[in-house]
């Protein structure tokens, strides 16, 4: 395209959401805009926060707001897949003809999005992890919301500071792209791995993004804004001691089992020797019967995510059951029962000697019977009683 005189952008109402107008096109433009389909137009038209093309480096690939253009006669309507973020300064670029994306020229043009007058609705239903300590090398952190949130501002709402000189820390996430759930109710917060990850760059000349020993908030504004374009009900900060770096493969054979009775619907309890990642504690834990099929009931993570319990649907039969546990399980430091994510990367990885175990079998039958209870090939008896 090879515009030659400003374009005008402006606001319109969509389906109870504000879109982006651009007007002002000259003929030659219009023309090779109307011949081709709306998908196309996003090859030569990309909206940004304008905070982005301020840091613009051509050595990466933009990654522009999702959403979609439609040709509207002599105007193009931009319909973002998530609500604009209200008082944010927005830029549309228009690309030329040549060249990719990232070595194309482009031309800029910028507007201040609308003020939002919506009610606050959506609150803040709980962040993991939520024991008090974790270790310096902690991987990640979730957040849970009540209502499904919009993309673009995590970084500038999300901050982490020293608790004991209320500095903030920088450049401690991973904050492109933002990790959300298909719901866009749960946020995954990734602490930088390279600064992780010992005998990469980041961690060699930057260090830990924590500190052993120094407490650390993590502050969650009330910026955030939902689906709706509305910010959040209220404000959320945890705080959380940083203990030493966790460097050990996840073992199930460390755990620690609480069996249930016999026709009844009581859980078994499964106790961890550690913290365990909260959102993959649920993914990866269930019970399978002696025939191999999922036992249908309520799982639940416990306080501190150290256990896990699971409620059948229906009462314990007689057999052999199996607590079946996936191999990405990770603990806070990104650990899994496959291998350690804080290795250092200068030195020889050290393979695991055989498979890792990922079941443990258990029976609820007569409690006036000793039967055995089996850890992979590991066998010993355990007496159930009422």
């Amino acid at each position: 395209m090879t515009v030659r005189h400003p374009l005008k952008l402006g606001w319109s109402d969509h389906e109870s959401s504000k879109s982006l107008t651009i007007s002002g096109f000259n003929k030659a433009d219009l023309d090779q805009l109307k011949a081709i389909s709306d998908s196309e137009i996003g090859e030569y038209l990309a909206v940004f926060p304008t905070l982005i093309l301020e840091h613009f480096n051509r050595e990466k690939a933009l990654q522009p707001i999702p959403g979609t253009f439609h040709m509207d006669r002599e105007s193009i309507r931009f319909e973002p897949r998530f609500p604009f973020l209200r008082d944010t300064l927005y830029s549309l670029i228009v690309y030329d003809d040549t060249k990719s994306n990232q070595q194309r020229q482009f031309e800029a043009y910028s507007i201040q999005s609308p003020p939002s007058n919506l009610d606050p609705v959506t609150e803040i239903i709980s962040v993991y992890p939520t024991t008090n300590q974790i270790p310096v090398n902690q991987l990640k952190f979730y957040i849970h919301f009540s209502n499904s949130m919009s993309e673009g501002n995590a970084s500038r709402a999300i901050t982490m500071h020293r608790i004991d000189t209320g500095e903030r820390l920088e450049n401690v996430f991973l904050n492109e792209p933002e990790l959300w759930d298909y719901e866009h109710k749960r946020l995954t917060i990734l602490l930088d791995p390279a600064r992780i990850k010992r005998g990469l760059q980041g961690n060699i000349q930057s260090g830990y993004p924590l500190v052993e020993g120094v407490p650390i908030l993590l502050n969650i504004k009330e910026d955030l804004v939902d689906g709706r374009g509305a910010r959040l009900k209220s404000s959320r900060q945890m705080k959380y001691n940083i203990g030493p770096p966790e460097r050990l493969l996840v073992e199930i054979n460390n755990w620690s089992y609480n069996y249930p009775r016999p026709n009844s619907i009581d859980p078994i309890t499964v106790k961890f020797d550690r913290p365990m990642d909260h959102a993959l504690t649920h993914r990866c834990l269930c019970i399978q019967a002696a025939s191999g099929q999922q036992i249908q009931g309520y799982p639940q993570v416990g306080p501190e995510e150290k256990s896990w319990q699971f409620f059948p649907a229906v009462p314990w039969g007689t057999g052999q059951y199996t607590v079946a546990v996936g191999d990405i399980l990770e603990d806070l430091a990104g650990n899994s029962i496959k291998r350690v994510f804080d290795r250092d990367l200068l030195e020889p990885e050290h393979y695991l000697p055989g498979l890792p175990v990922t079941t443990h079998s258990f029976f609820a039958t007569d409690p006036t019977t000793k039967l055995d209870a089996t850890i992979s090939n590991m066998t010993y008896n355990i007496q159930i009683r009422d």
